[in-house]
């Protein structure tokens, strides 16, 4: 069924099914994508506290009450994939801390910038290389790639494609980044060169890409539009491009 906020009505969440959480700033502004990884009947109007993987930073499984959910109904198949990737994930993370633990150099600013290493904001994704053999994601990157393993494009990646994304925006999209995005440098770091607006995956777009049938899901991937910041979409929203 198209994707929903949760305590308007029952809800079925299912395993790998996409979780949504508002921004910490702005109601309905979705901060934050992750995926479930149990399954969670609820009544009209109960929070649902759901177990779920997501890319923090760092790669970690937590529990908390959603905002909104989506779902496309994963075969077994599918899921078999997105729980390979996953734990594909995990074992680079684990294997890339154990390499570092062995050279002796893993005190707690080692292990801290480990953590923000996994992170990236533009691309959504960087795929491990001769350098660096694990991936860097964003959280709606960690999203999106899992269901593409399993052959679902959620959203058109396509930098071209994508609304661009102006600061003002990302501090409210990365609420608890906000004071590291005004560092120039860390923004370079994250891929976000210059003074932006910038073409940017944001968690939103893969609630409104989960808000359509199951054929149009698998069928098409979503296009995002200024405004898909927010789901539902709101008759105020912020600018996404300038």
């Amino acid at each position: 069924m198209p994707a929903q906020q949760i305590g308007n009505t029952a809800i079925n969440i299912a395993l790998y099914d996409v979780l949504g959480f508002d921004s910490q700033v702005r109601a309905t502004f979705v901060g934050h994508v992750a995926l479930a990884t149990s399954t969670v009947v609820a009544s009209q109007g109960t929070p649902a506290s759901v177990r779920f993987a997501h890319m923090a930073p760092p790669l970690s499984r937590g529990r908390a009450s959603a905002n909104c959910h989506g779902n496309v109904g994963l075969d077994e198949r599918k899921l078999q994939t997105i729980d390979a990737f996953v734990r594909q994930l995990e074992s680079e993370y684990a294997a890339e801390k154990a390499r570092r633990n062995a050279t002796g150099a893993w005190d707690e600013s080692a292990k801290d910038r480990f953590k923000e290493d996994q992170y990236t904001i533009r691309p959504h994704v960087r795929w491990p290389d001769g350098d660096r053999p694990y991936h860097q994601l964003s959280c709606a990157g960690f999203v999106q790639e899992a269901y593409d393993e399993a052959g679902i494009t959620l959203v058109d990646a396509d930098e071209a494609n994508l609304p661009t994304c102006s600061l003002d925006t990302l501090k409210i999209a990365y609420a608890t980044s906000a004071a590291h995005l005004e560092d120039i440098v860390f923004r370079v770091q994250k891929g976000l060169d210059g003074e932006g607006p910038w073409p940017v995956l944001l968690p939103g777009y893969l609630m409104h890409a989960l808000d359509r049938e199951r054929d149009e899901i698998l069928a098409s991937p979503f296009r995002a539009t200024p405004g898909d910041e927010c789901f539902p979409r709101q008759p105020t929203t912020v600018e996404s491009s300038s």
